[in-house]
């Protein structure tokens, strides 16, 4: 993977409905190679899909990461296990037994049914911990300025659809929803307009590119809003490396730093500028790996308004605390 590849994929992680032509102007290619790329891409599986989603900061939801150490390797049918509960949108795991989860909740209660959730699975593991944790700012998607409500009947169709096929055409989607392409591009500008959904990407180069997905968790003896601004800073810095997330604890002055490196040199490159970092006090890594994604809570609500044409709001409207 080169430096167009990853630039191709973070544009499209931004915005995958984003056009070959807008691509290859931004990054000074002719838009037949970037459409050789992308093809590419999704021919050796690194993309595994692109996405229009409800963007997450809607439904009010907490993040959690899942980090764990298994006894024995994880088969898929017990990931499979693992992923059902649809609080999970992706696991990653590596080779040495060891991975982590990410997965987002309402309130305190289903922290706990997630909890529960992994513990029936406490045979497998030898170490298994639970952190809430807040995405910072770099996190890539902006909070939305309208709410859930706001949402029309025809945004839940074309959201059906694009939800597993981010890129289809507006004449083929047209087609399949009975909606005119000029009611659709209004109704796409609107919830873009409004931060509403997400356009992104599901990647996995682990295993096609050989890239190594690690997780820094990093404890700091004091993390107020001023020391973060300087980390962060000093995180941007090593953007080369190709950072995937960003995320701080909720209770504890701890970040969560998660990266794709092409080997372990990279990996031991980034733990060395992190040592460095102010105030750290301890740096530990988790080797991920190929990563599975599963259907979430958001999928769970487009199918219910798909089905049923309705759905609660206020299951979804709820204050800062989650209750």
């Amino acid at each position: 993977m080169d430096v167009f590849d990853k630039s191709i994929l973070f544009s499209l992680a931004k915005s995958c409905r984003i056009s070959f032509s807008q691509l290859a102007s931004d990054l000074n290619l002719p838009a037949n190679e970037v459409g050789t790329r992308i093809q590419r891409l999704v021919n050796d599986h690194t993309i595994l899909k692109f996405t229009v989603a409800l963007n997450p900061y809607l439904l009010r939801l907490h993040n959690v990461i899942i980090i764990f150490r298994s006894l024995t390797p994880l088969e898929l049918n017990r990931l499979t296990l693992l992923g059902i509960h649809s609080a999970i949108e992706h696991i990653s795991i590596g080779t040495a037994h060891e991975g982590f989860a990410y997965a987002r909740y309402s309130n305190k209660e289903e922290f706990l049914e997630l909890a529960e959730h992994f513990q029936q699975f406490h045979r497998s593991f030898e170490e298994l911990h639970l952190y809430p944790v807040v995405p910072l700012v770099n996190s890539g998607i902006s909070p939305p300025t309208q709410d859930i409500v706001s949402l029309e009947k025809e945004d839940w169709l074309i959201l059906a659809h694009l939800r597993e096929q981010g890129r289809l055409s507006l004449q083929e989607l047209s087609k399949r929803i009975e909606i005119d392409v000029e009611v659709i591009n209004e109704r796409l500008d609107y919830l873009r307009h409004f931060n509403l959904i997400h356009e992104t990407i599901q990647i996995n180069p682990v295993k096609s590119l050989k890239e190594t997905l690690t997780m820094f968790q990093c404890e700091f003896t004091i993390l107020n809003h001023l020391i973060q601004q300087e980390i962060m800073q000093e995180i941007d810095t090593l953007a080369h490396f190709w950072p995937i997330s960003s995320f701080r604890s909720a209770d504890k002055p701890v970040l969560f730093l998660s990266f794709y490196c092409s080997s372990y040199t990279e990996v031991e490159k980034i733990q060395a500028h992190l040592t460095e970092l102010p105030g750290v006090k301890s740096i530990i890594k988790i080797m991920g790996g190929t990563t599975y994604y599963f259907t979430d809570i958001r999928d769970e609500l487009i199918e219910e308004k798909r089905s049923h044409g309705w759905f609660s709001p206020e299951r979804w409207v709820t204050d800062s605390t989650g209750n």
